[in-house]
């Protein structure tokens, strides 16, 4: 009997040996490699992507004044960097809702409204905040539910939300926002948070 069992598993172990020369000649081993591979980095990369805007986001909390510092805010301003404010609204527990402000003393006044009107200085003001994660749709659900403005040319897709005058910009699976007054033309308020957005899409 155990002669008989010998045998079986001597011949079994001869046919899958055959067997794997067969495919390794022929090529199908190969194949079949190359399939498994290709259909393990489908699953792969989209972890990896994730996991990268995650490190992306995180990195920057608590640290947007280093991700766009003071200097290089008041270099877009044409401010003087001594003279700004900063104000910075973080939250450890809510960090894509982080907030960074420069902010000068301007020239500018603007009215009250309401039974007694008075004449109120303007501060001139940089923000940017609310990185996060997102995916191009929901930006794209975003922008179909506010009166906004397209613009063009601006990372992976931008857009003025026209409601809080807050210019949002997308690239690589993370968005944040820019608000800029710093005079009282919305073109040139615009211009200059795109040279800012452009300067952040550099770094991410």
């Amino acid at each position: 009997m155990g002669t008989g069992c010998n045998l079986i598993e001597t011949q079994v172990a001869t046919f899958w040996e055959t067997t794997r020369i067969s495919l390794l000649n022929s090529g199908l081993m190969k194949k079949y490699i190359l399939s498994f591979l290709s259909a393990l980095s489908v699953l792969v990369m989209p972890l990896a992507l994730a996991a990268a805007r995650d490190q992306a986001v995180m990195e920057h909390a608590g640290k947007l004044d280093q991700l766009f510092t003071l200097e290089e805010a008041a270099k877009i301003a044409g401010k003087p960097a001594g003279e700004a404010e900063m104000k910075y609204s973080k939250s450890e527990k809510y960090p894509t809702t982080e907030v960074l402000e420069y902010r000068w003393k301007g020239g500018r006044k603007r009215m009250t409204t309401g039974t007694i009107q008075m004449e109120l200085p303007v501060l001139d003001s940089i923000k940017v905040g609310w990185m996060r994660k997102a995916t191009l749709q929901e930006l794209k659900d975003f922008r179909a539910k506010s009166e906004a403005e397209d613009l063009p040319d601006v990372g992976e897709y931008a857009f003025l939300a026209k409601e809080g005058l807050q210019h949002v910009f997308f690239k690589n699976g993370i968005r944040f926002s820019v608000w800029v007054n710093l005079s009282d033309d919305p073109k040139a308020n615009t211009a200059q948070a795109v040279a800012i957005a452009r300067l952040l899409l550099e770094k991410l």
